[in-house]
């Protein structure tokens, strides 16, 4: 039987994006000691990931020692899921991995963001620009790299984006009302869009340039993670 150890709301609902199809619901667990020394014994991987529907709940939980290598890659997917404040269940442990999760936000992160919104903007071409929701997944990716290279705070929803020069508006106020309406974005707009995220290309390119934050996770952050693995499956502990 595997042991939470944090549950929290991911996904659109989290970024702030209305009317998401449905509500990612994300974990983190150990699994029992008997699971756990089968995969050690086989190099199974039983309980890694575990993944549910419950009607509209997408939920998926990751082990322990899995999610900490994610963080430590860094990822930041799994950094949001950490600092999710959006928390449906949390133990006495939940603040420690919160902790490894604030320490991996680093430079490196730059490559995720330049990756994802690379990949998305293929999409885009696909779709001509017309699909609200995944141009504002890649408006949310630009924000969140700028302000987190320039001034190493890793925010999760555009009502934090707010406090950037480079936030605009208006584009994103379209965005979310055509996400509402479920309506295509129109032609005025593809232009407007198109440009800012030029603007904003540049920008993340030039923060990844001349950011002060640290370049990877620190030594000490490995050491923590190691310790807290450690002690939840080698010591004696209460959830």
């Amino acid at each position: 039987m595997e042991i939470p150890i944090f549950v929290v709301i991911s996904g659109s609902d989290l970024y702030g994006i209305p009317n998401p199809s449905d509500v990612d619901v994300r974990g983190v667990h150990i699994l029992d000691r008997e699971i756990f020394v089968k995969n050690c014994l086989y190099k199974s991987k039983e309980g890694e990931v575990i993944n549910k529907i419950f009607g509209k709940c997408d939920f998926v939980s990751f082990e322990l020692g899995k999610f900490l290598r994610e963080l430590l890659k860094p990822n930041a997917n799994f950094i949001e899921i950490a600092l999710s404040d959006r928390v449906l269940y949390s133990s006495k442990y939940h603040e420690d991995v919160k902790e490894i999760a604030h320490n991996c936000i680093c430079k490196k992160l730059y490559h995720h963001w330049n990756g994802f919104i690379k990949h998305l903007q293929k999409s885009c071409e696909k779709e001509n620009y017309k699909n609200p929701k995944t141009l504002l997944y890649i408006l949310r990716a630009y924000y969140q790299g700028i302000l987190c290279l320039e001034r190493g705070e890793f925010k999760l929803n555009f009502n934090s984006f707010k406090c950037l020069d480079c936030y605009d508006e208006e584009i994103v106020n379209y965005l979310f009302q055509c996400k509402i309406d479920k309506k295509s974005v129109d032609e005025q707009y593809k232009e407007k869009i198109k440009n800012h995220f030029c603007e904003l290309d540049l920008l993340l390119d030039e923060n990844y340039k001349n950011s002060n934050i640290r370049d990877n996770p620190s030594e000490t952050t490995k050491i923590k993670a190691i310790e807290l693995y450690k002690k939840l499956y080698f010591e004696n502990f209460k959830i």
